[in-house]
């Protein structure tokens, strides 16, 4: 969407001027801005925050095209003080970036097609600084009848691929830290895989024939789970590992049930995942790695007499998991942009502490969820950060793709601030500088 004409942007100037005393006063009853929402959780729907989230980062089902509207098959796991990625497709990686989770360092891959594993090197290499002296691990299958190379060659490949940039970075120039490189690449079998933090992670064999072995993964925190399918067509084991799983996360594929071309045959298509759904019975069944992108499988799902909780999952999909789930589905995978702020009393932007302003740019979400940061450094290096929202207890008005109100709360004052916006997708804009007076 395009910012509004000139004539628009002064009649909301023009009506945010005159409301500006009553705003004014709104906030300073009722007191500071909150802190900011813990790093990671954007808004969810009819309820609080859990520590259980669940991110589709791409939804789209086999080798897609060059777009980002949906990029190819991830899914973040944040459990506690766990965060997992499953699946590193082409456009991941600056998913990740989106949400500022680049630096995640544990990848469990259920099998080694392209469309779940070429965005490995990206986020291997461009996560580097973030990982810190953190190992990239990634976890996957080994060689099998049809796989003459598993997830250890791989990662030794690519490891080679970048031998030189790797040694220049971290030993000549820029002495990036030495475990932040090191590509840890382990082979799995049926069963757990990893269990850290309260959090277990368990592989079990699919049938994606004829990739073997593939897998998919059940996670289990705080008495809550969520099961991933992976590439298979329907499969016993499946519904045995997932048996009551919070959230099941299934594959479809847009093909007639009993269709002969090849590719289906080696997928799940809307008719049997609804069995699926029906024999597991999950709090909410979610569809990713949708062949093709713009198919919607609810009506054969739901015609195929599965009646229960349906998301069909579109890229930044959350999903918070505790004693209620719930989704928030993201209207738009664009990063926001601050383009200017403004003073609501004269439309300048000569700002002043406790008064209230317009945030200008592109990209927030129109039907609110949105939230600014508001950070600045001392000459000690101190770093004060408030967060600005619609729960923060300070007027804050963002029913807009394009603008945002707020009123300047107490803990705001005169200085140098770097302003950031982050949409309902839990997007976050680059900073945009201010002075305050």
């Amino acid at each position: 969407m395009t910012m509004p004409s000139a004539p628009c942007a002064r009649g909301y100037r023009s009506a945010v001027r005159a409301l500006a005393p009553i705003l004014l006063g709104a906030a300073l009853f009722a007191g500071s801005l909150s802190a900011a929402v813990p790093p990671g959780q954007g808004p969810s729907a009819g309820g609080s925050q859990s520590q259980f989230k669940v991110t589709l980062l791409g939804t789209a089902g086999g080798p897609s095209q060059m777009g980002f509207e949906r990029v190819e098959t991830g899914v973040l796991v944040q459990a506690g003080p766990e965060t997992l990625l499953f699946d590193c497709g082409r456009g991941v990686p600056e998913r990740l970036a989106q949400l500022g989770s680049l630096g995640v360092s544990k990848v469990f891959l259920t099998h080694l097609h392209s469309d779940h594993t070429q965005g490995l090197p990206i986020l291997w290499m461009s996560g580097w600084q973030g990982r810190n002296q953190n190992n990239f691990t990634v976890y996957g299958p080994a060689t099998g009848p049809n796989q003459p190379v598993g997830t250890i060659g791989m990662g030794t490949s690519i490891a080679n691929a970048w031998a030189t940039n790797t040694y220049i970075r971290e030993n000549l120039v820029e002495k990036y830290p030495a475990g932040g490189i090191v590509y840890n690449a382990q082979e799995i079998s049926q069963g757990v895989v990893y269990s850290a933090n309260g959090v277990k992670v368990t592989a079990f064999l699919v049938d994606h024939d004829p990739v073997m072995p593939a897998f998919g993964y059940r996670v289990d925190y705080s008495g809550y789970s969520v099961t991933l399918s992976g590439d298979t067509r329907p499969t016993a084991n499946l519904i045995q590992y997932a048996a009551g799983t919070d959230v099941l996360i299934h594959e479809v594929f847009n093909a007639a049930p009993g269709s002969a071309a090849p590719t289906a045959a080696y997928h799940t298509v809307p008719e049997q995942a609804a069995a699926i759904f029906q024999s597991v019975a999950p709090r909410m069944a979610v569809y990713y790695h949708i062949a093709p992108a713009v198919f919607d499988p609810t009506p054969r799902t739901r015609a195929a007499g599965y009646a229960g909780p349906l998301t069909v999952g579109t890229d930044l999909t959350a999903i918070n998991i505790g004693q209620a789930v719930t989704v928030t589905t993201c209207p738009s995978p664009d990063t926001p942009a601050i383009s200017a702020v403004d003073n609501a009393a004269d439309g300048t932007p000569a700002l002043s502490a406790g008064e209230t302003i317009v945030v200008w740019g592109t990209g927030f979400t129109a039907t609110g969820g949105n939230s600014l940061t508001f950070s600045q450094t001392d000459s000690s290096g101190k770093v004060t950060s408030v967060t600005a929202g619609e729960s923060s207890g300070g007027y804050f008005w963002d029913a807009s793709y394009t603008l945002i109100g707020t009123a300047l709360g107490s803990s705001i004052g005169a200085g140098n601030w770097n302003v950031t916006a982050k949409n309902a997708c839990g997007i976050s804009s680059p900073a945009f500088a201010v002075t305050i007076h």
